[in-house]
Formats: structure tokens, C-alpha cells, sequence
């Protein structure tokens, strides 16, 4: 559709003409339908589940596993031949203690990835994205897979970026976006709306790209690629062209089972070679050479440490149990060992090392008395300190506060600090975050910059100028999970919330705020 031309370079009413499309218009839901049925969803191609018997035979492709696997068919095959009746029960058992042992094997390996792949899935199904778009004039939420070339999205501050689109009107006075997904850098880049003939840059700065996260800002863009096509699906692409290595374990395995093979063979010709004498005693040269031979393999099969494999598998599983309880997921048994055997780690700090959080911590303001100093508690986005506010408590008691000042606890830094109020407001009021709650990990999340993050959660921290009304809403977020404070800012009058009083039931309640909260006169 854009014959070749980069959309960096393009303006945009050359871009509009190119795709066919229009900013104040959009798509119309036919051209919109033919498209997706031309160029394909906008997403990756979903992988077709590998067979069972697949993964059953990836089972067995180590080559001990072999070797052990060899083994027991030749001790299966000697013991079908073994003339004594007591012998020959003796010979069944070891063979068949050798296959008990890889088939338990192969079922803890295909169990554990068949295990996580449904877990991946499901992951993947909880992340499914949706995109607002322009359709016929009017704005629309739709899933991101059906986002076509030549669709106008409408990206704000906490939105995933559906696909490829080049900026061509910024709808605040900047706009940033979170590349780490791409790039591994955690600084957030400023965009632009103006063509770039000077695109030496793999990442455009008129270009917001699949999978990233607007931080700040609006603006309204032109999908320029999806699916495959985007950065992120190139990414995609070479990370499934590349060949896929043994891990350190793998290949110390099959270099022990490649020695031990050649020890094995080079001892049983031996012991077989020096017996020759010996043929004839035990009723002909045939019998001899057939008794002997035996000898040498039950003593190739003693050799080979059957229990290896077996314990391998236990020692990766229980590895793998304790990455579950971290939140690591593995998919692949050996991979564990690959992490253990890592002696250097090359990665940026912030997001990598560190938690990539930010929360505030000290306040200064200036009053008729001089310099006041404040100390805010807390080390994540919760508002409240979930460690010292008790579940499900049969009374109302007031928690430990959060904010100090000069080193002592106060329950409403606001009541008596003006400065401090105006700022609360304009933390609140001058800010594009957005934080959510993850039910599933019990926390508060952000979807945005992490600074403005911090400033929306100190905000709540601070609370009203009264203290009573702090006590209220910290039993309220700490059952609701709710941002109380903001969203009085915005609605200064009154705000309806669920008060909560006797653990998790909460009930409609009206709280009044004092205007010294907002700084109005």
C-alpha cells in the first residue's frame, strides 16, 4: 500500500493519500473488513501444538537415554533366551527396572512442558490488548488483532500500542512512550509528529511501534504495519529462525554417555577376548562364545548408570518448583540448569536489577517557621501499608501513619500545612498515570510513567486534612484498593465511595472533604 515508501518520510496528508484513509474519518467498517481479510490479523501466528508423540520421542533423544535404552532391549533379548528357570526371572528384572525409570522419565518431561505451554496460552489469552480506532467518524474500542493498515488509532497515556503507526497529530503538548519492549531501555522517548528524511535510527521518532506503552501524552496515528510486518514481529521472526541449542547439562550428558560408551565397548571385547581359552569348557566353542558374550554385556548393562537420568529429572523438577514460586515460568526441564550454570549477566539497572519503581520518600516545604520536613513510608504503589493494617479486623483502629513530620508520626499532614496541600493538588491534578489493581498478585500496578506513578501515590498517602476522614479512606483502599484522594481532586465537592468497616464488606458512603484539601479559597 505505501509502494515502498518509508512512513518516516512521508507528511501526512501524502501518508492519508497513500493509505487511503483519513484522520477526521478513518475507515469505513467494509474497507476495514476487506482489509483484514487481505492483510491478516493483526497479530502473531499462533504455533499448532506440538504431537504427543513428538514430545514422547524428545524424551529419548539424549544419548544415555539411548545408551540406557540399548541396553535393555539387549538385556530383554538375553533373558528370553536364558535356559535356567531362577537365572531367567533374575534376567527380567534388571531390563525392566531400566524402562520403568525412562518412562517415568519421558512422563515428568512431557508432562512438564505440555504443562507449561497451557500455561503460556492462558497468559497470552489474559493479555489479549484492544485498541480505540476511528471508524466512519467515530471513536471505537475493538480487539488489537483486528487493527488493518490504514486504521487511525487514538493512543493516550497507559495504552499498549496495537501495531506499527506513524504519529500525525499530537493531541497534548507531548507524547512519551516506554520502548523497553524493543529495546531494553527504560527511559521513556519523546515523540514527534514531523517526517524524518534522516532515518539512520532503527526506531523512528515519528513512529510509535507494536507492544510498546504510551507514558504520557495523546496522540492520533496512521497504522502503517501489522502483524509480522511490525518491529516487534521481525523480533518474533528471528528468534524463531535461530537454532536451538543444548544447554551446559545436555552437553555434558552426552559427552559423559559418548565416553562411557567407548570405555564400555572397549572392556566387554576384552573381557570377551581373553575368555577365548575358555570356550570349549562349557560344552562347545558356540556355547562357550555365546556364554561368554553374555557376560560381557550384563557387565556393559552394570556399567551404565541406569538411576542417572531418573535423578536428573528429579533434581530439574524440584528446580523448577521453586522458579514456579518466584513467578518463573519454565518450559523446557534442562533450561534450569542453564540459569544455574550462568556465571555473568550482562543487562541495563532500572527495570532489570532493580524493580524499575519509584515512590516518594522526603518532602520539604517552606513555612513562616522555616523549612518543615517530611517523610513519606512505603516502598511500592500501594497507598496503604498492607503490612501493618490488619484483614479483616473486628474494629475500626487507626493505622500506623504513613507521612512523618520533623521524625513524628502525624495523621493529617495537610490540616496544618497550606504549602503541602497546594502541592498534593498539583500532583494530582498535573498528572497522566494510571494505576491498576492486579487481583491475582495483590498489588497495585502501574501503566504508566513511573515518576508520575509515584507523585499519584504519595497523593494518597497524604490523604485530607482530616484525620478522621485518613482513618476512613485507608480502611477503604486497603479493602477496595480504591485511589480515593484523586479522584476527589477531580470532583471536589463530594465523592461516593464503599466505606468498609468489618473486613471485605463494604457499603455506599458519602465522605465530605475540607476545601483546604484542594487549596480553594
Amino acid at each position: 500500500m505505501l509502494d515502498g515508501d518509508k512512513p518516516t518520510r512521508l507528511t501526512v496528508a501524502v501518508l492519508q493519500e497513500k493509505c487511503q484513509t483519513s484522520l477526521a474519518h478513518g475507515l469505513d467498517d467494509e474497507e476495514a473488513a476487506r482489509r483484514l481479510e487481505k492483510y491478516g490479523k493483526n497479530c502473531l501466528p499462533e504455533e499448532p501444538p506440538k504431537p504427543l508423540l513428538k514430545l514422547i520421542i524428545e524424551q529419548f533423544e539424549d544419548l544415555l537415554v539411548r545408551i540406557l535404552l540399548g541396553a535393555a532391549m539387549v538385556s530383554l533379548i538375553l533373558a528370553f533366551f536364558e535356559d535356567d528357570e531362577e537365572e531367567q526371572l533374575t534376567a527380567w528384572i534388571e531390563p525392566i527396572v531400566i524402562l520403568v525409570i525412562l518412562i517415568l522419565n519421558a512422563i515428568v518431561g512431557v508432562w512438564q512442558e505440555r504443562n507449561a505451554d497451557e500455561e503460556i496460552k492462558a497468559l497470552m489469552k489474559l493479555s489479549a490488548s484492544k485498541a480505540v480506532v476511528l471508524r466512519e467518524g467515530k471513536e471505537k474500542t475493538i480487539p488489537a488483532e483486528q487493527v488493518v493498515i490504514g486504521d487511525v488509532i487514538l493512543c493516550s497515556s497507559g495504552d499498549q500500542v496495537p501495531a506499527d503507526a506513524r504519529i500525525c497529530e499530537l493531541r497534548s503538548t507531548t507524547i512519551r512512550v516506554d520502548q523497553s519492549t524493543l529495546t531494553g531501555e527504560c527511559y521513556a522517548v519523546i515523540k514527534h509528529e514531523e517526517p524524518i528524511h534522516d532515518d539512520d535510527s532503527p526506531f523512528a521518532l515519528n513512529i510509535l511501534y507494536s507492544s510498546t506503552n504510551v507514558t504520557y501524552g495523546k496522540a492520533k496515528c496512521i497504522v502503517t504495519s501489522v502483524g509480522l510486518d511490525t518491529e516487534f514481529g521481525k523480533i518474533y521472526k528471528g528468534t524463531k529462525e535461530t537454532e536451538e541449542e543444548k544447554t551446559p547439562l545436555q552437553k555434558k550428558l552426552d559427552d559423559f554417555g559418548d565416553q562411557l560408551t567407548k570405555v564400555i565397548t572397549v572392556i566387554c571385547i576384552a573381557v570377551w577376548v581373553v575368555n577365548l581359552p575358555h570356550f570349549t569348557s562349557k560344552g562347545g566353542w558356540l556355547k562357550g562364545c555365546i556364554f561368554y558374550a553374555k557376560q560381557a554385556v550384563a557387565l556393559a548393562v552394570a556399567a551404565i548408570p541406569e538411576g542417572l537420568p531418573a535423578v536428573v529429572t528429579t533434581c530439574l523438577a524440584l528446580g523448577t518448583r521453586r522458579m514456579a514460586k518466584k513467578k518463573a515460568l519454565v518450559r523446557k526441564l534442562p533450561s534450569v540448569e542453564t540459569l544455574g550454570c550462568t556465571t555473568v549477566v550482562c543487562s541495563d539497572k532500572t527495570g532489570t536489577l532493580t524493580t524499575n519503581k519509584m515512590v516518594v520518600r522526603k518532602i520539604r516545604t517552606v513555612s513562616a517557621s522555616g523549612l518543615v520536613k517530611y517523610t513519606v513510608k512505603g516502598t511500592n504503589f500501594n497507598p496503604v501499608d498492607r503490612e501493618k493494617w490488619g484483614h479483616g479486623s473486628d474494629c475500626c483502629v487507626d493505622p500506623q501513619t504513613l507521612i512523618e513530620k520533623d521524625g513524628r508520626p502525624v495523621a493529617a499532614p495537610l490540616g496544618g500545612d497550606q504549602a503541602l496541600a497546594d502541592m498534593s493538588a498539583v500532583m494530582a491534578l498535573c498528572n497522566e498515570a494510571n494505576l491498576s489493581y492486579n487481583s491475582e498478585l495483590q498489588q497495585v500496578e502501574r501503566v504508566s510513567d513511573a515518576m508520575e506513578a509515584s507523585l499519584l501515590v504519595a497523593v494518597e498517602k497524604l490523604g485530607s486534612a482530616d484525620r478522621g476522614v485518613n482513618i476512613e479512606l485507608q480502611m477503604i483502599q486497603e479493602v477496595c484498593c480504591c485511589l480515593m484522594c484523586t479522584t476527589q481532586y477531580h470532583s471536589p465537592r463530594s465523592v461516593s465511595v464503599p466505606a468498609a468497616r468489618h473486613g471485605p464488606t463494604c457499603t455506599p458512603r458519602t465522605v465530605l472533604w475540607s476545601s483546604r484539601v484542594i487549596g480553594s479559597p
